[in-house]
């Protein structure tokens, strides 16, 4: 298998480096915005250089990657929060900086999307919400698949039920060789 270069982004713990990087795959760059969540990380991968906002992070300093993962927030799509969706302005509009970030690498654009938040995210504003992200990756050239899953389910003793959002580029063959785990 060939390795993948991927960028975390809302890497909290680093949840998803350390799953790739068990499978062999290379984190080039990474993004937390806590403070101490991000001094943790640099403390659990020494040699992935991490920054803060990525609001502050200019496009351009994001090295090419083949994944883009991450678990974008998820307070304005949870029952937790206020439910605003998209108008959060402080927290909703971070999947648009994703696509940012894709729009960014067009001719190198990442040939795969890995995205988690909460599974409200599907029914918020009456499905809405999760047709807007759907069409968006569609309109960059990505087929897009998701599914809920809880680490229960992988004999994790702990219940939390999130959507994770697949994508690949259809241009290299979309999802026809990727497999939600049953």
């Amino acid at each position: 298998m060939k390795k993948i270069k991927f960028i975390d982004l809302y890497a909290g713990l680093g949840g998803f480096h350390q799953a790739l990087e068990q499978l062999g795959h290379k984190c080039v760059w990474a993004s937390e915005y806590n403070l101490n969540l991000r001094e943790l990380y640099k403390k659990n991968f020494p040699d992935t250089p991490i920054e803060g906002d990525i609001f502050k992070v200019g496009l351009n300093e994001i090295p090419n990657h083949d994944l883009i993962c991450g678990g974008f927030p998820c307070q304005p799509f949870s029952r937790a929060g206020k439910m605003l969706g998209f108008e959060d302005l402080k927290k909703g509009n971070h999947f648009f900086k994703i696509l940012e970030i894709l729009d960014s690498k067009r001719k190198k654009s990442p040939k795969y999307i890995l995205l988690e938040n909460v599974e409200t995210i599907l029914k918020h504003n009456k499905g809405e919400t999760f047709k807007v992200i759907e069409n968006e990756l569609e309109k960059r050239g990505y087929e897009v698949d998701k599914k809920i899953l809880s680490p229960h389910e992988f004999n994790i003793p702990h219940h939390r039920r999130r959507v994770f959002i697949v994508g690949a580029r259809k241009d290299l063959g979309g999802l026809s060789h990727f497999k939600f785990p049953s």
